[in-house]
């Protein structure tokens, strides 16, 4: 049927009218107040601070707005930190719901344990409620910590917000040692505060640089860490809570506070001293004094400890590698019947030259120690620098005394107590103890980066050796790779290697009065030229490729392998080769023998018979009749 014009016309008006009608009939809005969500919309103002350090101007941050479940609803707000205080300001913000996450994404900060911004962003966050037309809150490291241990209790065990962010702030803090104060709520916190409350948020807040050796990447690795640990209990894993209490014995209140007061001054601010000592349970290493605090040493007299202490360990090293040429059975040459014990690995536990060798191994530790210690509480900063410096020859005096007698007894920098060699400790598990010392050998290179490049190389070097012995070949190939690509060493050739400091990334020279100080029989062991060598360039190299090997990257492994054959204008390994790891061993035994490094790699490398081969020596007698808690090694 075809409609006319008209017809067409009445039925539109018609149908029109029944839409009308009909939607005049629907139900209004389940809405008590009979308002739309955008009726129902609250005006807020939210000012405050974004501190880690404080951040600097022009960082971005953003409010989410959350609905009753705590998901975002996605309207958000952007504005930028107004000043290097960290201020911000949100104005006149319409929510329909009173939460919202503050988060600070990217921002640079001040870092208060170096002294210096960041190098890298960071990104914070914060869950606030807003209770009130106008507010003052702070975004900080302790809101960051507590958003998911509060949202966890929140959702699972029915806590209202303000209870659940309580209990959130109190489990951190017994996290991370802080003694029993009256907290309040992490978001109301600030640097610029002065109490007990800031001054432990400046603990944690300090901790936290320690333990991620002041690395923005490592830091939100740790961030996240423990936000994730503490989620569903609230308590930290005994591996975390060792490494923050290590990390506390590492904080130097002074240079914190003097850092911290300094960068506010500059801004306008004048801030109080935080005690930080009284904050914490665990025992803050200033407030040890052995000799008083601070310690006042001229420089030149200082000068003068430290040569003495380079004599001590070289004294030291040059016995430790003649000791580890005759275990690793690659001394050649004539030498006293007498060390036949040591090639042949039968030493007793009452030989003299193990009893010598073993005391000018500790006595230099213990002398590096002591010395740092003078450092640490010098009032001079380029006295105070030295700590950083000596904390890779500390390194590589456990390393080398861990290579022949295993677990070692164990003296932390800040623990110290200048007694005799016979000081009642027990031995310590060297992992634990190698674990430690990366974490040191880290915060000083990342220290000495832009004082001492020499020491700040050194510490690298340091790091990846020892993250070898962990098993850690992550961490060994990237500071490996940091040296061979920062372009400050090549490989020497192969006759000028032991002549020219062209590939030592930490040695010196015999010359310069540090040379050969251990005039003996096996002197032709050790002294193969006129530069002794600490570490290397091609032990680098080495690293990198037992890292590679390690990580199932046979391709890389055997191209760091060819940079020394083609040194050497040796046949070049072929990436299809099926025997790498006897390759890296062999390669060892090559270029490194008599240098202190082949021993170490053998029992890395090595297994079953073979690696029995190799035994540790064993503890003097003398030692074990004056440290009741000494337990010798097995097998004696």
């Amino acid at each position: 049927m075809i409609l006319s014009k008209h017809c067409f016309i009445n039925w539109i008006i018609i149908s029109f009218s029944i839409v009308l009608f009909s939607s005049s009939c629907k139900k209004a809005p389940n809405n008590s107040e009979g308002k739309t969500d955008e009726d129902k919309r609250t005006v807020y103002k939210i000012h405050g601070n974004v501190e880690k350090g404080p951040f600097v101007k022009g960082s971005s941050l953003f409010a989410f707005e959350l609905d009753e479940s705590y998901n975002q609803t996605g309207r958000s707000f952007r504005t930028e930190l107004v000043d290097d205080k960290g201020r911000f300001n949100f104005d006149d913000i319409q929510l329909t719901h009173k939460y919202v996450q503050l988060s600070i994404q990217g921002g640079y900060y001040y870092d208060e344990v170096l002294g210096k911004l960041s190098t890298s962003p960071l990104t914070l966050n914060a869950i606030v409620s807003l209770d009130k037309p106008e507010e003052s809150l702070n975004i900080n490291v302790l809101t960051h910590l507590e958003q998911k241990r509060a949202l966890f209790l929140i959702k699972q065990k029915g806590y209202s917000f303000e209870d659940a962010k309580q209990q959130a702030q109190k489990e951190i803090y017994d996290a991370f040692y802080i003694k029993d104060i009256t907290a309040q709520s992490a978001e109301t916190l600030s640097l610029i505060s002065n109490s007990n409350n800031s001054s432990a948020l400046l603990g944690i807040s300090s901790t936290l640089l320690i333990m991620a050796a002041s690395d923005n990447a490592r830091l939100t690795e740790l961030l996240s860490q423990i936000s994730i640990d503490l989620e569903d209990d609230g308590v930290l894993a005994d591996q975390l809570l060792w490494e923050i209490e290590t990390a506390i014995q590492k904080l130097n209140p002074k240079v914190i506070n003097d850092n911290l007061k300094k960068r506010y001054q500059q801004l306008g601010v004048q801030l109080a001293e935080f005690p930080l000592a009284s904050v914490f349970k665990v025992e803050l290493p200033l407030d040890y004094k052995p000799t008083g605090s601070p310690i006042n040493i001229d420089f030149r007299d200082f000068n003068y400890d430290v040569s003495g202490i380079k004599m001590w360990f070289t004294s030291a090293q040059e016995r430790y590698l003649s000791t580890e040429a005759l275990l690793a059975k690659t001394a050649v040459g004539n030498y006293p019947s007498t060390y036949n014990v040591f090639y042949t690995n039968n030493v007793f536990p009452n030989n003299e030259k193990l009893l010598e060798i073993y005391e000018f191994a500790y006595r230099s530790l213990v002398e590096l120690i002591h010395i740092s210690e003078n450092a640490y509480n010098s009032p001079n900063l380029e006295i105070r620098n030295y700590e950083q410096k000596f904390m890779s020859l500390i390194a590589y005096q456990y390393w080398s005394i861990t290579n022949l007698w295993d677990n070692p007894f164990y003296y932390d920098i800040h623990n110290y107590i200048p007694l005799h060699l016979s000081k009642q400790v027990a031995r310590s598990n060297k992992k634990e103890v190698y674990s430690k010392l990366i974490s040191s050998l880290e915060y000083a290179s990342n220290k000495l980066e832009n004082i001492d490049l020499k020491y700040a190389d050194f510490a690298k070097a340091m790091i990846a050796k020892l993250s070898l012995e962990v098993g850690d070949y992550q961490r060994a190939l990237k500071y490996s790779i940091l040296l061979v690509q920062s372009n400050r060493y090549e490989l020497a050739k192969i006759n000028d290697i032991h002549n020219t400091k062209t590939e030592s990334i930490f040695g010196h020279n015999y010359a310069d009065g540090l040379g050969s100080t251990y005039d003996n029989e096996l002197k032709h062991l050790y002294a193969k030229g006129t530069y002794r060598h600490v570490v290397r360039l091609t032990e680098i190299y080495l690293i990198a490729s037992e890292a590679y090997y390690k990580l199932n990257n046979n391709q890389e492994a055997i191209k760091m392998l060819n940079k020394l054959t083609n040194r050497d204008n040796r046949a070049a390994y072929s990436n299809s080769t099926i025997n790498i790891h006897d390759h890296i061993i062999n390669e060892y035994k090559i270029q490194m023998q008599n240098e202190g490094v082949y021993l170490a790699a053998l029992r890395r490398l090595s297994s079953g018979s073979t690696l029995n081969l190799f035994k540790f020596l064993p503890i003097p007698f003398k030692i074990l009749n004056e440290n009741a808690l000494a337990i010798q090694n097995s097998g004696y």
